[in-house]
């Protein structure tokens, strides 16, 4: 019995470990993607998140589209702000404008068109 307790201990301390290694690695990879974004050398464009909107629905398509992007707080709106050239603004607009978006309180959401924070 007390070394089935041991082999569990030792278990959860392994576990708590390698959870620890991974969130901090994880932080590490979001502190350096913020610092690239927030740096005046990569083009970005921001777009402000509509009043009841989730950021994390239009992050999520923003990179899954292969863009890197977080969200920007330090304004007076909550924004998403993508990396991206010139050259990929519409093809960003139009993963923005294909989300499918409800409201916190579960109502429907459309976009009609995307404007970015700079235009």
């Amino acid at each position: 019995m007390g070394v089935v307790l041991l082999m569990i201990l030792v278990g959860v301390i392994v576990a708590t470990i390698l959870v620890n290694v991974g969130l901090r690695n994880w932080v590490a990879r979001q502190s350096r993607t913020e610092a690239r974004l927030l740096s005046p050398e990569t083009h970005t464009v921001g777009y402000v998140v509509p009043e009841g909107q989730d950021p994390a629905v239009l992050m999520a398509a923003v990179t899954s589209a292969g863009f890197e992007a977080i969200v920007d707080t330090s304004g007076r709106a909550e924004r998403v702000l993508i990396a991206c050239d010139d050259s990929d603004r519409p093809r960003v607009r139009s993963v923005l404008e294909d989300v499918h978006r409800t409201g916190f309180d579960g109502a429907a959401m459309r976009v009609e068109h995307v404007v970015f924070d700079d235009e």
